[in-house]
């Protein structure tokens, strides 16, 4: 469960680091 949501939280991160660089 933990692991599951350390990766969760990496593929989120990586979303808006995605959006963060579009907006610019």
């Amino acid at each position: 469960m933990n692991k599951a949501l350390k990766t969760f939280k990496k593929k989120k991160e990586n979303k808006n680091r995605v959006n963060y660089v579009l907006k610019m």
